[in-house]
């Protein structure tokens, strides 16, 4: 401002154009001597604030700060400009450049004889040597700075210098220490602290809170302290806040929503700047992950975090993001490997003067080995890691250790002490009790009660272990969630169902039948049957839908380039895989959009629900209609066996071991594979022959033992792992083929298959085919007219009419879709399966996004109908996304057909239909059409029913029919 003309200087006025300029702001002829060490003092203040609230803002300070410090001239005023850019670099993660500042700071206040500055900065410096792993130093620094305080009795800065002390300890494993040191600070602070202060430490107590597993008392903490920074315009610190409140909803099971925070808290560190915070969000979700089987996605996280915690020179959480990768490759099969990389782990934290993590990184190798039947070495392993582990305040790694140690004990024979071990962690507190802990627990109790024939006892604990592992599941929103979260917990479902079967199965007030049908819902497809009982999601409107069509677009666009650059002469082997990877990518992009979408969206409680009661056995025989029955098979401790379901009676029969089963399947699928080559070949090296030897030995062993009991008119097959993808039409008993005796039809598993016959007839009336005929297979638009001729109110759709956006629109109007077109299917990407459409691929991705009203669909390409066999039985493939869009049947390929052949079934097919047969009657006649004229079951049996065999669609009466080619 100016009086009578002449300027008056105001420093809050300078400090907002130091903030703009930096060094430009500071001048000899504006700042006059007597101003500038109370500019100096402001400005020091000022980045003390701005550094965690605007970077950019602190950064020009820090440069006025600089330029003041040279006018002052004096080795104070230069080592506060030094130590305010070790602050800076600091709040940037830059932890070595922050340390150097603050050694060279500390030596100019020594010079200057300051010993209040020198120990201002030791404190203030402390966590930069924590995060470098310079304990050591810390304490040093510590100890001095403490002195000074006491002398001067600054009681604001022993409390800070209390939080900080309470850093190094934890950061050393000394939990009950650190908290002591926190409390102390937290009651100094709250007395006379700013707001950054209190929040800090209350932060740091629910970390130490966390790790002694209090969760309660973490969260309240937290929350506590996400408030304060919010009031306070600290958005670094709550974000801080944020990762932990995320941490600790993952360690009290709620996935769903700690996913959630950790990718909103993410985005929110990289905006700040903060990478520190950025790299823990990947590494605490890959543990996540872990939990969760998620190997893959957990390992790509841990890979990433160790590299930006390197690149920060942070070594302990690099050592830790170390051990997750370690432990994600061992889930994967590469334990070697992953054992190595925990070694190394192990050298860095123990140059790291910890002694905790080498003792986790102890119970992790004895897991690995455990594993490995190596019981010896998972036995040392486990008790070197018990004692320390107790000892350090972790109760939830001590009981992973106990029940480690309990398993090895049963492998030997102790079940008395293994028994012990198991009790001593189920009467943990529910808060010290993580719920994969209690899961784990109540299987191993399960198993120590079954060595001693305790089989009641046994029951009880593995029922008490599904009901922890459905409190886990339902709280996850997203189906990857749920297929992946259930893979390794099957073996609980198995065990219950032996137990019923051998031992409790005439119980007077034991397990029902319907009961034990139940656990096999459980176990088989129960995230397809999920989202079946959930409306479905269908395309999203708005920014969304808009990013999956432009993403779409552009990998549409990366296969035709693929397609073209592999017909090209000139094309190089380089060129094609690096258009392969940069598809990988856009995929793998879709995918997690997908993947969030779901999570979201979460699912209904009906199927969920029902398999809480224990009703849902008694849900599928109640949709079986009259004269059919539901054939369920299940492996079983490595046998298969068969549920026998119909409206009135659930029977189990034991069949035999799973290997030559398995390989029979293999070789049918070995014999198919050849007519690849040719018709000629087939017939020069007499496959007949062999795939009907093949099909007769699987009839005796899946259908034989069970023939006298199938006395129904129709059988609905439920397979189950290899078996999925078997066509059980064609298994013989020499002389006639199963389809010769039944009508049959396919689901996924029973309660699929009762989603599936409670969808209501379609209310649309249209019928709409489309053929996408080319070059290689010209016969496709055959195909098709021929089809859209057997059909009532048809409209056709050829070549480049026959477009994904045409498909969208007449999706809700169509009772019958047939495609003829080629089909694709990704065993490496299951999710991009795909058929060809007009104008590019129609995938899994896809139709998860489309809404069907359909009673039929039909998919007449090559392996259509092919689907990935994921954890829980799951199948990842079209005919997962056509049910999931609406479809009540679908009708699809098993292997790569023969176009002939495939039109010669179609016109049957269809025939049947518009003769008033159903689904199911009409397949089997198309099969007995064609097994006249064709011997081998590649050209007769190619295609299954899925889905309600029911549907018939009949002919009212003549109508004309519409084309559009």
């Amino acid at each position: 401002m100016s009086i009578a003309g002449q300027t008056v200087f105001s420093a809050e006025a300078w400090l907002e154009q130091a903030a703009a300029l930096g060094a430009e702001a500071v001048s000899e002829e504006r700042i006059t001597p007597e101003r500038r060490a109370e500019l100096l003092e402001r400005l020091v203040k000022e980045i003390g604030r701005e550094v965690y609230a605007d970077s950019a803002r602190a950064e020009k300070l820090v440069e006025a700060c600089d330029a003041l410090a040279v006018l002052l001239a004096g080795k104070a005023a230069q080592g506060k400009a030094v130590r305010a850019r070790g602050h800076l670099q600091f709040a940037r993660s830059q932890h070595a450049e922050a340390a150097e500042l603050y050694e060279r700071a500390i030596g100019l206040f020594r010079q200057a004889g300051d010993r209040i500055e020198m120990a201002l900065t030791m404190s203030g410096g402390m966590q930069t040597l924590i995060y470098l792993g310079q304990y050591t130093q810390a304490e040093k620094w510590c100890r001095s700075a403490e002195e000074v305080f006491r002398e001067e009795g600054d009681a604001l800065r022993l409390a800070r210098l209390y939080s900080n002390r309470g850093n190094v300890l934890f950061r050393q494993d000394k939990y009950l220490e650190a908290l002591e040191s926190y409390q102390a600070a937290r009651q100094e602070l709250g007395r006379i602290g700013n707001p950054r202060d209190v929040a800090s430490v209350i932060t740091n107590m629910a970390t130490v809170q966390i790790s002694m597993g209090r969760f309660g008392a973490a969260l309240n903490s937290y929350s506590e302290a996400r408030k304060r920074c919010q009031d306070a315009g600290l958005p670094r610190m709550a974000a801080t806040a944020d990762y932990n409140i995320a941490y600790l909803y993952y360690l009290r099971g709620d996935y769903l929503r700690a996913i959630d925070i950790y990718r909103h808290t993410r985005i929110l560190c990289h905006e700040l700047g903060d990478p520190y915070h950025e790299a823990l969000c990947d590494l605490d979700e890959a543990e996540m992950y872990l939990e969760l089987n998620l190997s893959r996605e957990g390992a790509r996280l841990a890979r990433r975090a160790a590299m930006r915690f390197m690149g920060l020179g942070m070594n302990y959480e690099r050592a830790k993001a170390m051990v997750s990768e370690a432990v994600s490759l061992h889930h994967m099969g590469a334990a070697p490997y992953g054992r190595a990389l925990m070694r190394q782990a192990r050298d860095i934290l123990s140059r790291e003067s910890n002694h905790l993590w080498p003792a986790l990184i102890d119970l992790y190798l004895a897991i690995s080995y455990l594993g490995e039947e190596q019981t010896a070495a998972a036995s040392r392993l486990a008790n070197r890691a018990s004692l320390r582990l107790s000892e350090g305040g972790l109760p939830g790694k001590s009981a992973l250790c106990d029940l480690v140690r309990a398993r090895v004990r049963l492998r030997s024979g102790n079940a008395k002490e293994a028994r012990t071990l198991c009790q001593r962690v189920l009467q943990l507190p529910p808060e010290e009790r993580l719920s994969s802990i209690e899961y784990l627990a109540w299987f191993t109790l399960g198993e120590v009660e079954e060595h001693d024939r305790n089989w009641m006892a046994a029951w009880e604990a593995w029922q008490r272990a599904r009901e922890a592992v459905d409190r886990l599941r339902n709280s996850l929103g997203g189906e990857d969630l749920r297929i992946s979260f259930l893979k390794d917990k099957v073996e609980v479902y198995q065990n219950l169902v032996w137990l019923w079967m051998n031992r409790l199965s005439g119980e007077e007030h034991g397990p029902t039948p319907p009961m034990a049908l139940t656990l096999l819902q459980e176990a088989k497809s129960r995230s397809l049957a999920d989202l079946l009982e959930t409306p479905a999601p269908h395309a999203a409107k708005g920014a969304t839908s808009d990013e999956f069509a432009v993403l779409r677009t552009e990998l549409a666009s990366l296969y035709r380039r693929i397609e073209s650059a592999m017909l090209a002469s000139g094309a190089s082997e380089a060129q094609v895989r690096h258009l392969a990877k940069q598809a990988r990518d856009m995929e793998e992009s879709m995918a997690e959009r997908l993947r969030e979408q779901h999570r979201a969206k979460g699912s209904s409680g009906g199927f969920g629900a029902r398999a809480t009661a224990g009703t849902v056995g008694q849900d599928v025989q109640s949709a079986l209609p009259k004269d059919s029955l539901l054939l369920e098979y299940f492996t079983v401790r490595g046998r298969f066996i068969a549920a026998l379901v119909t409206r009135r009676q659930v029977q189990f029969v034991e069949l035999g071991p799973i290997e030559p089963v398995t390989a029979q399947v293999r070789l049918v699928r070995f014999q198919l594979s050849k007519f690849r080559l040719g018709k000629e070949y087939a017939e020069k090296f007499a496959l007949q022959d062999a795939i009907r030897k093949h099909f007769k030995s699987l009839y005796e062993e899946l259908i034989r033992p069970l023939r006298g009991r199938l006395r129904a008119e129709h059988l609905a097959i439920a397979p189950h792992g290899i078996l999925h993808g078997l066509p059980f039409h064609a298994l013989q008993d020499g002389d006639r083929c199963l389809a010769e005796e039944f009508t049959i039809s396919y689901a996924p598993s029973g309660g699929v298959l009762a989603a599936c016959l409670r969808r209501p007839v379609s209310s649309a009336e249209g019928n709409f085919v489309f053929g996408i005929p080319d070059a290689r297979s010209p016969a496709i638009e055959q195909e098709a007219r021929h089809v859209a001729s057997l059909l009532p109110r048809t409209q056709l759709h050829l070549g480049q009419e026959a477009t994904e956006r045409r498909l969208r629109q007449i999706a809700g109007d169509a009772r019958v879709l047939h495609i003829a077109t080629h089909g694709f299917f990704r065993r490496d990407n299951p999710l991009f399966s795909a058929i060809r459409l007009g104008d590019g691929f129609l995938s899994l991705f896809d139709l998860y996004r489309l809404e069907l009203k359909a009673d039929l669909v039909t998919l007449s390409g090559c392996s259509t109908g092919l689907s990935a066999v994921v954890g829980g039985d799951e199948l990842l493939g079209l005919t997962r996304g056509l049910l999931h869009a609406g479809a009540r049947a679908v009708l699809l390929s098993l292997w790569d057909v023969q176009d002939e052949s495939t039109a010669e079934y179609m016109t049957a097919f269809y025939g049947g239909l518009r003769a008033g047969c159903s689904v199911a009657e009409a397949s089997r006649e198309a099969i007995r059409n064609l097994r006249t004229k064709y011997e081998h079951p590649y050209f007769w049996a190619p295609f299954h029913l899925v889905g309600d065999w029911s549907v018939k669609i009949g002919v009212p009466h003549p109508v004309a029919q519409e084309k559009i080619s």
